[in-house]
């Protein structure tokens, strides 16, 4: 990979880092105002959803489930592969040029999504811009909070992701209420004051502990060794299979309580603020569990495969207070990937060899990759009919139950790898 953008960046040694505090008010400040940051990263994207019920219904009626996927699947792939370039300037002290520029951007790229009239503009914009902003905020400002903290850091980052969830919950809110009485243009532009209203905070309180070295800024060098760590491969996998699959249910089961299960639009929708209600204390019990007895790879491995055993279960779900019930589950079940993934990359970060930054960024390229092709593989296999009467999402399922297994089983295998097979806090 060419250093030449991260020319500018000045490398930050194993020394320049002080030991976190792990605990005070600053460092819970911390944790509480990343979770307005994140509001604004995930809950755009969770909220997706009724969005793509809205465009596949009213707005792009023309374009298939597939189609119209990718808008929300370049979102979710630029939020982490942006982190590529984030990641590495991070490691060198240069956290708040992305997080601040990355705010300002992110409010540009949500009013010009108000202008938007094609899937083509939808796209580039509400996809393409929206998603490097997001990227910017997110990896900059998660990164910034795991400095504050070691044994709390599970539960310091469910606080944090605990945003996404509220930020998914107002969001989609205010799209059921809005979309079809405002329209979509004073939706969107509503939806701007609240990014505007929450960034400022913020912007105001997240701080690096980083030191700035003196002299003259020295040009990167990328050391990609730590790929030949057998165990940091398995989580690499783990990450991309159980993502693969994760934002599924997320993007796809409001059309398939409309669609499928006849629900009105409101009653669809709630379908999905179920979910995000629930996945709300899902970011709390897996934190807890993982900070105060397992560590985060032992807990992600029962969330993950608990996450797929639901999926399963969706195929033989055809009654609303049944597709309540599970939407509740998924939701709880996936949040412990969603809130431990960061602090499981950070078991192998422990020393902070100056590659913390470089060690996320792989991880969330991979998962870019993965959300990117997710959802529109299962608005294609959705789209394509060859399925057995009543069951229309079947293969899709199947798809995101089998992609999610198979993260959990690169779980246990990079655990087994890292510590064996005995009762180890990992």
């Amino acid at each position: 990979m060419s250093t030449d953008p991260l020319a500018l960046c000045d490398p930050q040694p194993p020394g320049d880092f002080e030991p976190p505090p792990d605990g005070g008010w600053l460092a819970w400040l911390h944790a509480v105002f990343g979770a307005f940051a994140i509001f604004n990263c995930w809950g755009l994207n969770l909220s997706f959803g009724v969005f793509e019920a809205y465009y596949k219904t009213i707005y792009i009626p023309n374009h298939s489930h597939s189609t119209i996927a990718w808008i929300g699947s370049i979102q979710l792939f630029l939020i982490f592969f942006t982190a590529i370039v984030v990641g590495r300037c991070y490691d060198f002290g240069w956290s708040r040029v992305f997080f601040t520029g990355g705010s300002i951007g992110l409010v540009i790229a949500v009013y010009l999504t108000s202008l938007c009239k094609s899937w083509g503009a939808l796209f580039a914009v509400q996809g393409i811009l929206t998603g490097m902003m997001q990227g910017m905020v997110f990896c900059s400002g998660i990164l910034v909070v795991t400095e504050y903290f070691d044994k709390n850091l599970g539960l310091a980052i469910g606080i944090s992701a605990a945003g996404s969830s509220v930020g998914g919950i107002v969001y989609s809110l205010m799209a059921q209420h809005l979309l079809l009485t405002a329209g979509f243009e004073k939706t969107i532009q509503y939806m701007g004051i609240v990014v505007i209203l929450t960034m400022i905070p913020s912007n105001i309180v997240l701080r690096s502990r980083r030191k700035k070295r003196s002299g003259k800024a020295q040009q990167a060098v990328v050391d990609f060794g730590f790929l030949r760590d057998p165990s940091y491969l398995m989580l690499l996998w783990g990450m991309f299979f159980s993502f693969w699959s994760l934002y599924f249910g997320f993007y796809y089961i409001v059309s398939y309580a409309y669609n499928v299960l006849q629900l009105p639009p409101e009653q669809s929708t709630n379908v999905l603020l179920v979910m995000l209600a629930a996945n709300l204390p899902g970011r709390f019990v897996p934190a807890l569990l993982s900070d105060r007895c397992l560590g985060p790879i032992n807990t992600l491995i029962p969330s993950v495969l608990i996450t797929a055993l639901v999926i399963f279960l969706w195929i033989g779900t055809n009654t609303p207070s049944g597709l309540y019930i599970l939407g509740a589950f998924y939701g709880f079940a996936s949040a412990g990937l969603q809130s431990l993934f960061s602090p499981a990359i950070t078991e192998f970060c422990r020393g902070d060899d100056g590659t913390k930054g470089l060690k996320n960024a792989v991880v969330f390229v991979a998962i870019g990759l993965a959300c990117l092709t997710g959802t529109p593989i299962g608005g294609a296999l959705i789209d394509s009919g060859n399925t057995p009467e009543g069951l229309p999402y079947l293969w899709a399922q199947i798809f995101a139950g089998g992609a999610m297994t198979l993260g959990g089983i690169c779980f246990i295998a990079s655990r087994v790898m890292k510590v064996g097979w005995g009762p180890v806090r990992t």
